[in-house]
C-alpha cells in the first residue's frame, strides 16, 4: 500500500519536473538549418485548408495583436498588405478603420479569389486586390503610407530585395510593420508547432507539412537585422517573441 505522504511527495516532484521542463523550454532556443518551403497556394484544396486554418483562434489572436500595434499609430491614407492571403487581416482593418484605402497583394491567383470572396462586404472603392511579388510591387515609388505583412516573410527568397522594394514604395515618413515566425524559436513553441502540424492542422496542410515547414523556412532575428541594416530607415525596431518576430520601421 502506498503511503499518503509518499504520494504527496511524488505528485509534488512530478509538478516540479513539469514546471522545470516548461521553464527550460521557454529559455532554450532551437538551432535548425533553414529549409525553404513552398511559396504558392494555388491548389484549391490547399487554399481551402489554409483559409480554414486562418479562421482558427491562434490566427485570430495574431490578427488582433497585429491590429492593436497598427491602431496605436493612428494610420491614415493608403495601406498595403503584402502576402495578404485570404484577406482576413484586411477585413479587420477595413471594418475598424474605414478611412483607410487598402491594397492586398499576393502571388497566388487562387488565394486572391478566396480573399475576394471573404471581403465581399468591404466597399469596392476602398479595397484593391492585385497579383504581385514582394520584390517587384505593382506600385509607384513614394506612393503608400503603410506596408504591413503577416506570416509571409519566410516565403520571400530574397528578403533584402523585398525590404528595399518596400522602402521604394513607402512615402517619406511611411511605416513598415512585418510579423512572421522566426527559426530560432523557443523549444516550447517549436513543440507546439509540431503538434499542430501532426494533429490539429487540416489534412491538406498536414500533407505539405504546415505550419512546421513555415517555421523551418523562417529567418532568425539576426538574419532579419542583416536584411534591414543596409537600408536607410529613420527608425528600426526588431522585436522577438517566443517563436515570432515583429519588425517596425519608419522611412
Amino acid at each position: 500500500m502506498i503511503d499518503h505522504n509518499d504520494m504527496v511527495v511524488f505528485v509534488m516532484l512530478m509538478f516540479a519536473l513539469g514546471l522545470a521542463s516548461i521553464i527550460v523550454s521557454l529559455s532554450l532556443s532551437i538551432r535548425i538549418e533553414r529549409k525553404p518551403g513552398f511559396a504558392g497556394l494555388d491548389p484549391p484544396r490547399v487554399v481551402r485548408a489554409y483559409d480554414f486554418m486562418n479562421r482558427m483562434p491562434p490566427f485570430k489572436i495574431i490578427r488582433r495583436l497585429f491590429y492593436n500595434a497598427l491602431s496605436r499609430l493612428k494610420p491614415q491614407g493608403t495601406l498595403v498588405d503584402v502576402g495578404c492571403g485570404p484577406g482576413y487581416l484586411l477585413g479587420v482593418i477595413a471594418r475598424r478603420i474605414p478611412s483607410l484605402h487598402l491594397v492586398g497583394v499576393d502571388l497566388s491567383d487562387e488565394i486572391l479569389r478566396q480573399a475576394s470572396r471573404n471581403l465581399s462586404d468591404v466597399a469596392v472603392l476602398k479595397l484593391t486586390l492585385m497579383k504581385g511579388d514582394s520584390e517587384n510591387l505593382p506600385l509607384s515609388s513614394n506612393s503608400v503610407d503603410y506596408i504591413v505583412s503577416t506570416l509571409s516573410l519566410h516565403h520571400w527568397p530574397h528578403p533584402e530585395t523585398a525590404f528595399c522594394e518596400f522602402h521604394r514604395v513607402l512615402k517619406p515618413g511611411g511605416t513598415l510593420l512585418v510579423f512572421d515566425l522566426k527559426r530560432d524559436a523557443k523549444l516550447l513553441f517549436y513543440f507546439l508547432i509540431r503538434l499542430v502540424t501532426g494533429v490539429i492542422a487540416p489534412k491538406a496542410l498536414r500533407k505539405v507539412k504546415e505550419p512546421l515547414d513555415s517555421l523551418r523556412s523562417s529567418y532568425t532575428s539576426c538574419e532579419v537585422f542583416e536584411f534591414m541594416k543596409g537600408i536607410t530607415w529613420k527608425e528600426l525596431r526588431i522585436n522577438p517573441g517566443l517563436g515570432w518576430v515583429l519588425i517596425e520601421s519608419l522611412k
